[in-house]
């Protein structure tokens, strides 16, 4: 088992012992020469299924470097540069795009070198050992490393990308390039340490894995394991086993395989003997080329660059003959098809990565954005469509066993059960299609619904030919699937009709059990997993593998498992293709798109039966479903088509910030497509001019001032002043942005919310909130929604994340919304969802919540939303702008305004404590007003003060008791720095007495500098080494709070839960809570806004809210600052819109309003209890016994 020499040995005939030796089956001889005999060593390692392991085992190591090189180039980019034009000049912008194509290339080459070499492991190992069983040794060809162009591609590759990443680690600028979040600055040390860990070491891993797997030597059976069985019997049988041997050289036994002819054989007891012959024909007939000498040795020898490992393919001409019926071949030609499929689909995943990733990038560029920067979002609409799957999976399942019982009862019986569950499915869907057409028709004006069911829009045809294609499938299984199943697997028995209809009987019902499980449980994962695109790829890929091996299937337990894939790759495909649908048609043509899609899938199973029938005679049993597998890879990619143009369509309406639908038109019959490059910025986002006097002027000095304004940008900045025609467009859309606001009368009331269960909390809380009259509120939630969030279908289907929900809501309370009912439930459901997702409380199984800890949490998520969307403005901001027209000013106002909502969200709930804490035995006083460590957002007061309780207690002096200073709480076991600091001295001055230096040093810096030491964990940087530990003194603290910068909106929470003899006690107090309250005559004065109220026992109870009533619909229109709604017209830009628009949302606003006393006792005043809302009394609000949660809002109170 040596390698070969430079040149091939001579020719050495055979003796007599090896003559015996070759005739016999079996390289350690037979007792029968017509039966072959199987050694431990064959089932060990010849047997196919070893080869196969054995070899995944040797190439497991490329795998897994490869996984993780493929893991950081495709999936997290860490280690790719992104190529900034506006970051890069031009030969780094070259050099960039130059050797990212390598680091992109490497993974896809190496993935198919490592199955490659595998392929020729497996032939090369099945040849080997064959020879080896049938008395000849096969001698390898000497593998020359420096001859092998593999290594020269990988070398290459690996360098260029390794310039990649060095280049991105001596580039500055690049640190904020991640599409997931911005990364921390990185020395370019620091980015080649973790390119070298995560990059270069992988790829060298792999590079030294195909050198040292290349040598098939090392992975053959030892000589020790071959002769086992030889030296059990004797020493004397394993030097007759060798003597036996036959050395074939691997120059002679490659071209002597094309000689060989395999004789055909009929009778499968003799295909073990016509085996046997072609292998001993196969060593004579390369024993006689090795005689002859006829090999062109020369010749190989020129060829530098045809790789040497797909040279070793040479035994796939015999190993791959269907004439060789033994078990043994056919056994390998089974695990060789299973491997070449699992080649095939890593060949096309590798491939579709690849493809996706440099598609992607592509797109960005062709809009004119940051690679890598978009990300979809998928709607639940295909997991309510795979829900509808699994319904109709189930009631195919339950049919049949419903049939069977009625058929007992007669013929007529079952006709007339089915009559009358198609009469009651006729009435349902009657009844909701009526449903569906009358909300229709009230949304939209009726030339547009007729407009829209006329035509559909052509994307949709290639949907419709896609699910055609796709159904084929179906027609396929319906024509042929039993006769294959009958022909292929049950031909030989005496009943096969009966079996085979059992068996296929036996793969439906299992089908449909799969297909309920994947549409209810997994689906919806994958869809929340891998989003839409990559779910559709997985189920188009499991298609094509599914209905390939439907018509390559040797058993049929294969068939049965392909069948799984094709039901498991339909039930992820279907869902997506119908969801899509209806992202590309109107909400009008949902009837009439989905109506032509069923129509396309019954005319496949109608048409195509008769042609695949007429295959399945004509040219082969297989052709029916390897065509279907052709169509699938057709129907999948006319799904890709579609959802990339709409994507790119999306992409393409979104730029502007404006996501209006193209069929809508506008008031003015101006369709919005038109209008997408002139559409202004929304108007309820825009805030005050602020070069504007605070008094605004006379009406027409008003209009007059507009127009010298236009006038003086037109011939200033470059601008052209509007024509009438675009002034009534600007004013049309102005109008449309306002139409849902405007065209709602305002209620005397607020809106009132249901409670389905335990959810008074959840209305109570809403209710305070939206009590609040500040216009900075209002403007954070206004802008959380988006400015075409309207037009894109109201409300319903608006964003589902969690300020745009409560921001609904909000605005549905006070009437600034106006919502259809099923729409306004559908909102509170969302916000209720959100809530359970983001906070993490509900009451959905009947759980009771904390009404203050609830508004906790709802700020904090809040907060948190508006920081998110502020990262995710930064990072459009940054966006290079491809466009002339509109270079920065959609972003720029973005940013602005999400800016904007954060600084204001700050001044209205977070406020800072001042924390006074006095040392009992030094007097060290020390004051900790850190915004981070003493921040709040509501303060909550107890009702007990020195241990009292008093039966009416007043709000304002609680609070002034508990947060003015005036509240002292006793805290034993705190650290004080000064007496640490003057023990640590004391004990360093015994020390220096004693003659220690370092201690003199240590005394004289604690007394220097001891004092000043804030904390005491700090006196060990005053004491050098050697000098004695610093003591930590542990005395008494007195510790007060104090309003340091109280916020604009100031929440109070009462402790009314005490701790008593026998568990909880809920305090029944009242509280008399002022209308105004004030803490500072200078700054801090405040209005009463909303009040909740706790009714029950500690352990259960209800929330009520009482809340002032500001209706703010009636004057919204009016109360519109005026703002500048920039247009681009003639190819000429205005340059100083993006800088007002930035300054007008960048303006800040007063620190409050300026009321009277008396108004604020004049305020409305209303009762929300759930689902009744009550005008009450300011006097009743005033005094309530079950007062839990106050709410004030910061205004300038003036006598009077």
């Amino acid at each position: 088992m040596s390698s070969a020499e430079e040149s091939p040995p001579e020719a050495k005939p055979l003796s007599t012992g090896e003559q015996a030796q070759h005739e016999s089956y079996g390289a350690l001889g037979a007792a029968d020469g017509n039966q072959a005999t199987t050694t431990s060593w064959e089932a060990e390692y010849a047997s196919p299924w070893a080869i196969l392991f054995n070899t995944l085992a040797l190439v497991g190591y490329q795998i897994v470097a490869m996984a993780i090189i493929t893991y950081q180039v495709f999936y997290r980019r860490h280690y790719v540069m992104s190529c900034f034009h506006n970051e890069l000049c031009t030969w780094q912008l070259w050099a960039c795009e130059y050797t990212k194509a390598y680091t992109r290339f490497f993974p896809l080459i190496a993935i198919l070198i490592s199955m490659s070499l595998a392929r020729s492991m497996i032939l090369i190992q099945r040849m080997y050992y064959e020879l080896l069983r049938h008395g000849a040794v096969l001698q390898f060809r000497e593998y020359q490393t420096d001859r092998e162009p593999v290594f020269y591609i990988l070398t290459f590759c690996f360098v260029q990308g390794a310039a990649n990443w060095v280049l991105d680690a001596f580039t500055p600028g690049t640190d904020s390039r991640y599409w997931t979040e911005p990364t921390p600055y990185m020395s370019p040390t620091e980015k080649l340490r973790q390119g070298m860990m995560y990059l270069a070491l992988p790829m060298t891993a792999f590079i030294l894995s195909i050198y040292f797997t290349h040598e098939p030597t090392y992975y053959l059976v030892p000589l020790s394991r071959y002769l086992h069985a030889s030296t059990s019997e004797g020493s004397e049988a394993a030097r007759r086993s060798l003597a036996g041997l036959v050395l074939v050289h691997e120059d002679f036994i490659a071209p002597a395989v094309k000689h060989i002819e395999v004789p055909v054989s009929s009778d499968p007891k003799e295909a073990d003997g016509a085996t046997r012959a072609v292998y001993r024909e196969l060593i004579k007939t390369a024993q006689d080329l090795e005689g002859g000498g006829s090999v062109m040795m020369g010749k190989k020898r020129m060829i530098v660059l045809k790789s040497q490992i797909t040279d070793r393919f040479w035994p796939a001409r015999l190993l791959f003959n269907l004439e060789l019926a033994d078990e043994g071949s056919q056994q390998f030609r089974l695990v060789s098809r299973f491997y070449d499929f699992v080649c095939i689909f890593a060949a096309a995943v590798c491939a579709f990565i690849f493809i996706q990733h440099a598609v992607s990038e592509f797109c960005d560029i062709q809009r004119g954005e940051i690679e890598d920067s978009a990300a979809l979002v998928v709607e639940d609409r295909p997991v309510r469509l795979a829900y509808s799957s699994g319904s109709i999976a189930l009631g195919l399942m339950l049919g049949p066993v419903v049939g069977a019982g009625l058929s007992h009862e007669g013929f007529s019986a079952a006709v007339r059960v089915c009559a009358v569950l198609s009469l009651v499915n006729w009435l349902f869907v009657f009844s909701s299609l009526a449903e569906s057409e009358n909300v229709l028709l009230r949304r939209q004006p009726k030339e547009e619904s007729r407009s829209a069911l006329e035509s559909l829009p052509r994307l949709a045809w290639p949907l419709f030919f896609g699910a055609f294609l796709g159904n084929a499938g179906i027609a396929a299984a319906e024509s042929c699937g039993a006769l294959f199943v009958m022909d292929s697997y049950f031909r030989g028995s005496s009943s096969a009709a009966a079996e085979s209809t059992q068996f296929f009987a036996y793969n439906m019902m299992i089908s449909g059990v799969l297909v309920i499980m994947i549409t209810n449980f997994v689906f919806p994962m994958l869809m929340h997993t891998l989003r839409q695109q990559k779910t559709m790829f997985l189920g188009v890929c499991l298609r094509i593998v599914g209905y390939a091996g439907l018509g390559l299937a040797p058993t049929k337990w294969c068939f049965l498992a392909s069948q799984l894939a094709v039901v498991t790759g339909d039930s992820l495909a279907a869902p997506n293709l119908s969801a899509l649908l209806t992202e590309v048609v109107g909400k009008s043509s949902y009837g009439i798109a989905l109506g032509t899609l069923s129509t396309f899938q019954a005319a496949a199973r109608v048409l195509d039966t008769l042609p695949f029938a007429t295959m399945y005679e004509k040219v082969s049993h297989s052709a029916p479903f390897l065509t279907v597998a052709v169509l699938a890879v057709a129907s999948g990619a006319l799904w890709f088509v579609v959802y990339w143009q709409m994507q790119l369509q999306s992409f393409r309406t979104t730029a502007l910030g404006h996501a209006m639908p193209a069929e809508i038109p506008t008031r003015s019959g101006y369709p919005v497509s038109c209008l997408q490059d002139l559409a202004p910025m929304p108007a309820e986002t825009l805030l005050p001019d602020p070069f504007e006097p605070d008094e605004a002027p006379h009406e027409d000095a008003e209009v007059h001032g507009e127009a010298d304004e236009v006038e003086e940008c037109s011939s200033d900045h470059g601008g052209l002043a509007l024509p009438p025609l675009l002034r009534e467009i600007n004013d049309t859309i102005r109008e449309d942005a306002l139409c849902g606001m405007a065209s709602s009368s305002p209620s005397p009331l607020p809106r009132a919310l249901a409670n389905p269960g335990q959810w008074c909390w959840f209305n109570a809380v809403l209710q305070a909130l939206a009590s609040i009259n500040d216009p900075r509120w209002w403007e954070i939630l206004r802008s959380v929604l988006d400015g075409s969030h309207e037009e894109r279908g109201g409300y319903c289907e608006g964003p589902k994340d969690f300020p745009a929900c409560l921001a609904s809501v909000l605005l549905y309370i006070n009437h600034e919304i106006a919502l259809e009912p099923d729409c306004a439930n559908s909102v509170v459901c969302n916000l209720a969802k959100a809530i359970a997702e983001e906070c993490g409380l509900s009451s959905a199984c009947g759980e009771q919540q904390d009404a203050h800890e609830a508004l906790i949490q709802i700020l904090e998520a809040l907060h948190a939303g508006l920081l998110k969307r502020q990262l995710n403005a930064i990072l459009l901001l940054q966006r290079p702008a491809w466009d002339p027209l509109h270079p920065w000013l959609v972003r720029s106002a973005s940013w602005a305004r999400a800016t904007a909502a954060c600084r204001w969200f700050q001044e209205l709930w977070q406020g800072t404590l001042e924390e006074r804490r006095v040392c009992s035995a030094c007097g060290l006083v020390k004051v900790d007003v850190c915004s981070s460590r003493q921040a709040f957002r509501c303060l909550s007061l107890d009702m007990l003060q020195g241990g009292q309780l008093s039966f009416s207690i007043d709000l304002a002096s609680l609070l002034h008791q508990s947060y003015g200073g005036k509240g002292v709480e006793e805290i034993e076991g705190l650290v004080c720095s000064r007496c640490s600091a003057r023990a640590s001295r004391q004990r360093c001055l015994q020390e220096a007495l004693r003659g220690s230096l370092v201690a003199q040093k240590a005394c004289r810096r604690l007394a220097t500098f001891g004092d000043a030491i804030q904390e005491a964990e700090h006196l060990s940087l005053l004491c050098p080494a050697g000098s004695p530990e610093p003591l930590l003194c542990r005395t008494t603290h007195f510790r007060s709070f104090r309003i340091h910068k109280a916020p604009a909106i100031l929440t109070l929470h009462l402790r009314r839960l005490v701790h008593g003899p026998w568990g909880l006690v809920r305090l029944p107090n009242p509280v008399r809570c002022p209308a105004a309250m004030v803490l500072d005559k200078a700054l801090h004065s405040y209005a009463l806004a909303s009040v909740v109220s706790h009714l029950g026992t500690a352990n259960q109870g209800h929330f009520i809210a009482h809340r002032a009533w500001h209706p703010r619909a009636q004057t919204e229109k009016e109360a519109l600052p005026k703002s500048y709604l920039p247009l681009v017209t003639s190819g000429k830009v205005d340059l100083w819109c993006p800088v007002l628009a930035s300054l007008r949302f960048l303006r800040s606003w007063r620190a409050g309003c300026l009321v009277r006393e008396s108004e604020v006792q004049r305020r409305t005043w209303v009762c929300a209890d759930d689902d009744r809302v009550f005008e009450t009394k300011l006097w009743q609000v005033l005094s309530l016994p079950a007062a839990y949660l106050f709410v004030y809002e910061h205004c300038a109170i003036r006598d009077g």
